[in-house]
């Protein structure tokens, strides 16, 4: 028989009494509450002695009691939170927004212009200032709801600095919409601040300090205000989500699920997680993808810039320093991992893995490794491309008085050559497109595309022609009889050119006195003074000739005659290549194109087919072979794909010591002439079958085989 014996024990306790001594345990953490729960996983904000794990990524350096300075900030600007000042600060975030948005292009420009190492220390001192208002924002709405804020402090959180201050009173509001302004008041300050800086900047001179300062504001209120606004890391977007959702101390408890998940699905293994309801588990699984995929993306892009820094200065030391840190950063993961397999033994929950599942598992690993080495897939080549027309001939003129041609032949059989065509000083004369200049019209290969007119060369040509006919004419006299008709006329000839010889002196006298006055240009007194020249020389021409006629040929004189008519033809020769060199003709027939060179004259392209330059890695050179199949994917059509094939390896790479690459030259059909010149898109090199496996290791190999042989 049980025997039940009932005491009841009367003690007088006041409700006050009872309130103290839960107030107590709830401090020291032993009830289950929101407050008490955001303590120990918000650690960035709060300062609970022992419940913050160390780590690499979020270490916290000082810390100060600000309730002093905010009780007396907090009685001067309380005003701020009447409706009244709320509304004017709500229009000048309008405003501000408003004029952002609008010089959203010329900002870029005057930060490229106002950012550099003199303005660093500018940029370093707003940033540490914004985000200190930043926290005290946080504070004052905090202290205006009626909470505490008894710390503030510095920290690094993955590598980033930042301020934090001790909000967990704000979990004590029984409003939940006081939770999500005391979180959103330190973005709204800093939009604030970022809209007044802007209006500001806008009014004052460009060029001052006082304007460079603006700017620099407005760049790291809004700059930093992104940053703060991602959800994955535990900054201002992470509480406001946690606050929005319901869901405290979100991400632990969604990589502890995700962590559930994992070890549930390969091991059948059920961890000791209490089991979330069906609302919080999309949202823990939805989150804690996300937030692995960031943070795993941060540590890759931080971690691969300092292994760069630190093994390109200190080789073999700083491959060591960086697996320290490495160490370091993530050993309160090993530890806790060791930790769940120790337990994991220790309990035999290992050893309760079904055999079942052990020989999917087993099958499945044997399956990889076969798929590994066995299995081959494409060993590809990925770069950027740039496309050149198979052949071009192009025009400029580099420098005054100069034409130059260029003729490029690329693909297999490179070729290049160019030509130069100096005109004289006085040979400003007109170029005429002859017969098609016109962009995108054909052209046929032997058509003319510029000649060159020049006065100068023609007038002389026409000088020298009428000079060697004059020549063979005296020389014919020379040999012939004269008769007395034939002095007789040549006395008139004689007398006719001394005529016209007074009246070009009469003119030439008018025209410099005309040319001294500045009544006529340059170019007619030097044809007047020509024109004299020409009517002297033909006096001579006809004395010549009549005294000649008179006292019959002599052996000398035929000597004279015919050393001009050997002068004379010499000179056209070279007036008529001089004619030649000023005509050019096109070399193919293709399209006439147009570059960004400001001294471009004409360009000719043939784009039946392409060259596609390819910017291969150093390190994918050894795969890389002349007659291998390329594939083209331009940015005009994302939707076609060219082929064509390597045909050329440069023999020297370029570029800086780390970052080598060599030029691979592949020909690509182009007969509907989709692809034009200076296009631009990704090509892929097929580079033979390798197993899944060779190409895994591929690298990691050329890293030990190179690089860390070379440190010892």
């Amino acid at each position: 028989n049980l025997i039940f014996l009932r005491i009841t024990v009367k003690f007088n306790i006041s409700i006050e009494q009872i309130e103290k001594f839960a107030a107590h345990l709830d401090e020291l953490l032993f009830l289950e509450s929101q407050k008490g729960e955001y303590l120990l996983s918000h650690s960035s904000r709060t300062a609970i002695g022992g419940s913050q794990k160390k780590s690499a990524l979020f270490i916290k350096l000082k810390a100060f009691n600000p309730e002093r300075l905010l009780e007396w900030l907090y009685k001067r600007v309380r005003f701020i939170f009447s409706p009244f000042p709320i509304t004017v600060t709500i229009l000048i975030i309008l405003a501000g927004t408003y004029q952002l948005i609008g010089l959203s292009g010329t900002i870029p420009h005057s930060v490229s212009e106002v950012f550099g190492l003199t303005t660093v220390a500018t940029a370093v001192v707003a940033l540490f200032v914004v985000i200190f208002m930043h926290e005290f924002a946080h504070a004052l709405v905090c202290r205006h709801y009626g909470g505490r804020v008894r710390e503030m402090g510095f920290l690094l959180i993955y590598f980033q600095p930042a301020f934090y201050s001790n909000l967990s009173d704000s979990y004590m509001f029984t409003e939940k919409k006081h939770k999500i302004y005391t979180i959103l008041a330190g973005m709204y300050f800093q939009i604030l601040l970022g809209s007044i800086s802007v209006m500001l900047w806008q009014i004052i001179r460009p060029g001052t300090f006082i304007s460079d300062t603006l700017l620099v504001i407005v760049v790291v209120c809004f700059v930093s205000l992104l940053f703060n606004l991602i959800p994955f890391i535990k900054l201002d977007g992470y509480y406001l989500l946690t606050d929005l959702v319901d869901i405290p101390n979100l991400r632990q408890k969604a990589f502890a699920y995700l962590k559930h998940l994992s070890v549930k699905a390969m091991f059948g293994i059920r961890t000791k997680l209490v089991e979330p309801s069906r609302r919080e588990k999309k949202i823990l699984v939805i989150y804690a993808i996300t937030a692995f995929l960031y943070s795993f993306a941060i540590l890759y892009f931080v971690g691969d810039y300092l292994f760069k820094i630190l093994v390109s200065k200190w080789e073999g030391f700083g491959f060591v320093l960086f697996t320290a840190i490495f160490l370091v950063i993530f050993k309160p993961l090993f530890m806790s991992t060791a930790k769940d397999i120790t337990e994991a033994v220790r309990e035999g929950a290992i050893a309760r893995i079904s055999c079942k599942r052990k020989v999917v598992w087993g099958v499945l690993l044997v399956a990889l490794i076969l798929i590994l080495v066995f299995v081959k897939t494409d060993l590809r080549v990925s770069s950027s491309a740039t496309l050149l027309p198979i052949e071009s001939f192009s025009i400029t003129a580099p420098y005054e008085s100069v034409l130059r041609s260029v003729y490029i032949l690329n693909g297999k059989d490179q070729l290049r050559s160019e030509k130069i065509c100096q005109l004289s000083t006085y040979d400003f004369s007109v170029f005429r497109l002859d017969p098609l200049a016109q962009e995108g019209a054909e052209v046929h290969v032997g058509d003319t595309l510029l000649t060159v007119s020049s006065n100068l060369y023609k007038g002389e040509l026409a000088q020298i022609r009428s000079e060697l006919k004059k020549s063979f004419a005296e020389y014919d006299l020379l040999i012939s009889d004269p008769k007395a008709a034939e002095i007789a006329r040549s006395k008139a000839e004689v007398d006719e050119a001394k005529l016209k010889l007074s009246r070009k002196i009469s003119d030439c006298d008018r025209a410099k006195k005309m040319r001294d006055g500045e009544l006529i240009s340059e170019e007619e007194w030097e044809k007047a003074k020509n024109d004299r020249n020409v009517a002297e020389k033909q006096v001579q021409i006809a004395e010549s000739k009549y005294e000649l006629l008179k006292s019959g040929p002599k052996a000398e004189e035929l000597s004279v005659i015919e050393a001009d008519i050997d002068k004379f033809t010499a000179k056209e020769s070279y007036l008529l290549e001089q004619i030649e060199a000023s005509t050019f003709i096109a070399p193919f027939s293709g399209r006439i194109s147009s570059t960004t060179a400001k001294d471009e004259i004409l360009t000719l392209v043939r784009t039946d087919s392409m060259e596609v330059l390819i910017a291969a890695p150093e390190q994918d050179i050894d795969i890389i072979a002349v007659g291998q199949r390329a594939v083209l994917k331009v940015t005009g059509f994302p939707t076609k794909s060219f082929h064509g094939s390597v045909v050329r390896i440069q023999e020297t790479a370029v570029g800086e010591s780390e970052q080598k690459i060599f030029k691979v030259t592949v020909v690509t059909p182009n007969p509907d002439g989709l692809l034009k010149p200076g296009m631009s898109g990704y090509a892929k090199i097929y580079c033979g079958k390798k197993s899944l496996g060779g190409k895994l290791i591929r690298g990691i190999v050329r890293f030990f085989r190179v690089r860390f042989w070379a440190w010892w």
